[in-house]
């Protein structure tokens, strides 16, 4: 809130403290911010959305150690989105046809996207695309006011929307220029904290030029608008899940299956894998569906790889991991090649004890 200070005498009789104290609550009562007063302000301040249907942006991207591009397609009728990435060494999307979300890994496998919260994050992703908290029934969702908070000594107001059936979104805006500023939401056991700034007009409509993603390990990501284009509306089909077309694997002989025999210890099954033709080093399989090396073992068989990406996915803890791309993956007769693949370190450390 801006400094107001008062103009008027003080009456004869009444303390000094008081009155001040009287003051500054009645100036905060006649200027606090609301949620409707916040959302309008970002509306008008926000420039021309009207009538606009499609919106492609592309950024450059820099962080963890990596370098590349990423770009997304946003339907801002229906809701539907593309979010695509090539950051050697490796590439995919994800996407959300309104109803359906799916994945491009970088392996080139396009998998359904229903557990989880892979929905409600989509749904809450679509939210924002939309601006549906600027409709007069703020698209459905729930909004409440979280007050002000401070980052760098400036204050913003805070608003915690609640899509219908998408996750929960904080969002901060700037109460001078009433731009969005930040977004903070949970992604499974992440807290991720998006920043905007730098907005620029583009066809009437404020798009903001640089977004820098912390993903709680403070190894920031940054994203540089490079161009952003208003189409018309695209066909559903562009936002639907694409077709596989995959000529990575092969079996010796021609053979159209293979057996390969494992060991079962301890509930977990193990068996022999070659890495870029390597002797055979016994791997453990499970259900998570990434192909891991820890760093010893990447370097023995000289496997670089480059990055500092961050690494969740088994309760609260954040670790660093690196990537890489290897020519052929081999289990028993079978063959899988250009595989994208983690350098990781997932044993746990040796006890102080």
């Amino acid at each position: 809130m801006t400094d107001r200070r008062l103009k008027r005498p003080i009456p004869a009789g009444m303390p000094a403290l008081l009155l001040v104290s009287a003051a500054i609550a009645l100036a905060s009562a006649a200027f606090a911010a609301t949620p409707d007063s916040i959302l309008a302000a970002n509306k008008a301040a926000s420039g021309n959305w009207s009538g606009k249907t499609t919106l492609k942006v592309n950024y450059a991207y820099s962080g963890q150690g990596l370098n590349g591009t990423s770009s997304s397609l946003e339907d801002l009728q229906r809701g539907a989105f593309v979010d695509a990435y090539d950051i050697p060494p490796q590439a995919g999307a994800t996407g959300f046809d309104g109803t359906k979300a799916w994945e491009k890994e970088p392996s080139g496998t396009v998998t359904d996207q229903a557990g989880g919260d892979a929905i409600p994050l989509a749904i809450t992703e679509a939210y924002q695309d939309q601006n549906l908290w600027w409709r007069a029934d703020r698209g459905g969702a729930t909004i409440t006011d979280a007050g002000q908070k401070i980052d760098g000594g400036k204050r913003y107001d805070v608003l915690t929307v609640t899509p219908r059936n998408g996750t929960a979104l904080e969002a901060w805006f700037d109460p001078k220029s009433h731009l969005l500023f930040r977004t903070l939401e949970m992604q499974d056991t992440t807290l991720i904290t998006n920043t905007y700034s730098d907005y620029a007009p583009v066809d009437g409509a404020m798009i903001a030029k640089m977004l820098v993603v912390d993903d709680g390990s403070h190894n920031l990501q940054t994203f540089t608008l490079m161009s952003a284009t208003f189409l018309g509306a695209q066909a559903l089909s562009a936002y639907q899940r694409p077709a596989e077309n995959l000529h990575d694997f092969s079996i010796a002989g021609g053979a159209h299956e293979i057996t390969v025999p494992f060991h079962l210890w301890n509930n977990h099954i193990y068996a022999d894998v070659s890495v870029n033709g390597s002797k055979p080093m016994t791997f453990i399989f499970d259900t998570g569906g990434h192909s891991l090396l820890m760093p010893a073992t990447a370097k023995e068989i000289g496997v670089m790889a480059i990055g500092e990406m961050t690494a969740t996915g088994s309760g609260a803890d954040i670790a660093t991991s690196a990537e890489a791309t290897v020519k052929s993956i081999t289990v028993g007769g079978a063959t899988i090649t250009n595989q994208p693949l983690t350098v990781l370190t997932f044993s746990p450390p040796p006890s102080k004890v």
